[in-house]
């Protein structure tokens, strides 16, 4: 682990001399470079501004930097190697960066480049995050307060969210309210059930879905995710009907572990799929723990559940909670025996009535997200 540690230092070193090094060639106005989730695919929010950017101006050279450069890229982006010595040089010739998580130590802007950090989507969450999570390592510290100071823009979907970004993200600059997760391609729910289903060889056309997404823990803890799957499926198919099968999308610090889930054709490794929301508008079940997810979910009106096994230990040991996670609208569920009890007994009718009320207060944003930051990035290239 000490051998593995020195060599991960010294490549840091490496990258974070190439961002000097490389500051030989000049920043490219018209040249957007984007990051989803370390690396994932086209997806997420900068898949929606990037849409809304190719609709307003075409000679943008849009470069999307990925850890797997065979996917097909979409027209008009460009896949480049993420932290290879070609993306670097993409980012620093970029004029206009976007990510939704936090770059590195070794990044390095420069000072006519523009930074917009979308986090997540600028949606709330659960758990206590960055500044008032008070037992994060001092590494991810130092490397966000850094990404914070070179951020020019953050994105928030909400009043709650915006309050948030002001006290807990070492950020004063400029933020924006509005609905990132907006479907600015105008896809409708069916459109995006047929994608889903597509994409997965297990899902047949009248199949069920139940997506399992919980979010990772710093001690890197496997116990709290056991699920007694089949008995899930059982307990789903009495209560509803149907065939159901359940799909698990890990959260990116763990997916890389998914090894210690068993799949099957009814039990689906949908760590792979491009974006979460897809998912959620496709489920009729979302189960998560503390993930910040539960508030897509909330959103998008599918039925959500709260499946913590260690509730007691995660809030006293990892993370403190923004909300009484007893009083949302959703279910919590402390055991496997509660769980199936949840699902043979749901009340779709007080749920829906707790979901509305919940979100209202919220106070989710309905301006079009991708269009609103789409001519901000385009005002942008032509400042300074």
């Amino acid at each position: 682990m000490a051998m593995k540690n020195k060599l991960l230092l010294v490549k840091n070193k490496m990258i974070l001399m190439l961002f000097y090094c490389l500051r030989f060639f000049p920043v490219k106005k018209n040249k957007v470079v984007v990051e989803s989730y370390d690396g994932r695919g086209y997806s997420d929010e900068g898949k929606a501004i990037c849409d809304s950017l190719l609709k307003k101006k075409s000679n943008l050279d849009i470069v999307w930097l990925v850890r797997d450069t065979s996917m097909k890229a979409p027209f008009g982006i460009r896949y480049v190697k993420l932290n290879s010595i070609k993306g670097v040089y993409e980012l620093v010739t970029a004029k206009i960066w976007m990510d939704n998580r936090r770059k590195l130590s070794y990044v390095r802007k420069r000072k006519e480049q523009f930074y917009i950090q979308e986090w997540h989507g600028g949606g709330p969450c659960l758990k206590y995050i960055e500044k008032d999570a008070t037992a994060l390592p001092a590494e991810y510290v130092a490397y966000a307060r850094n990404d914070s100071k070179m951020a020019d823009l953050m994105i928030s979907g909400s009043k709650w969210r915006t309050n948030n970004i002001k006290s807990s993200f070492w950020y004063d600059g400029e933020i924006i309210e509005c609905d990132l997760m907006k479907n600015e391609d105008n896809r409708s729910d069916c459109e995006i059930c047929d994608e889903v289903f597509n994409f997965f060889d297990e899902l047949g056309a009248n199949d069920n879905i139940l997506l399992y997404a919980p979010t990772f823990r710093a001690d890197h803890d496997l116990s709290c995710y056991h699920m007694d799957f089949e008995a899930v499926r059982r307990a789903l198919i009495d209560k509803y009907g149907g065939e159901w099968k359940i799909i698990v999308r890990l959260h990116p610090n763990i997916a890389n572990l998914d090894g210690f889930m068993t799949y099957s054709e009814s039990i689906i490794n949908g760590s792979k799929y491009p974006g979460i929301n897809d998912l959620i508008v496709a489920s009729k079940f979302l189960v998560t723990d503390y993930s910040g997810c539960m508030f897509e979910g909330f959103r998008l009106k599918t039925k959500v559940v709260l499946y913590a096994l260690d509730l007691e230990h995660y809030t006293s040991n990892e993370r403190g909670l923004y909300f009484d996670i007893r009083n949302l609208p959703s279910p919590l569920c402390e055991n496997m025996e509660q769980f199936i009890s949840c699902i043979r007994n749901f009340d779709e009718d007080k749920y829906e009535e707790q979901r509305q009320n919940f979100v209202d207060e919220i106070g989710y944003c309905k301006e079009p997200g991708p269009e609103i930051i789409a001519d901000r990035v385009l005002e942008a290239i032509e400042e300074r």
